[in-house]
């Protein structure tokens, strides 16, 4: 009788990181008046820079921003939550807050 192949260990579901083009172009017209700002394909998503300092990230359409110690108590107060998932890159990133006008979010980002 032959031998039954082994099946490679089953890793967790992975969900798609794509963008839509609606979304992306409704979250680059929400971010004008931010200079120099530019979306480049990261990951399946899209990574967010001001010149070039990476700010936040497009994935699975929803908007997330870069956090750090030092913003990162803003975000909390303001109810953000950070994504649930494994992948290393939206580990430090956090759904954007409300109540804070577009450059402000991404200069604490950025900061």
């Amino acid at each position: 009788m032959p031998k039954k192949k082994s099946s490679p260990p089953a890793r967790g579901r992975l969900r798609s990181m794509r963008v839509t083009d609606s979304f992306r172009d409704f979250v680059l017209d929400q971010l004008s008046g931010v200079r120099h700002v530019r979306a480049r394909a990261m990951f399946g998503g899209i990574g967010l820079y001001m010149d070039d300092i990476f700010f936040g990230i497009l994935a699975a359409d929803v908007l997330y921003f870069k956090v750090g110690e030092t913003n990162r108590p803003d975000y909390d107060a303001a109810g953000s939550r950070r994504p649930v998932d494994d992948d290393a890159v939206l580990q430090r990133a956090h759904r954007r807050p409300g109540g804070r006008g577009h450059a402000g979010v991404v200069g604490a980002a950025i900061g």
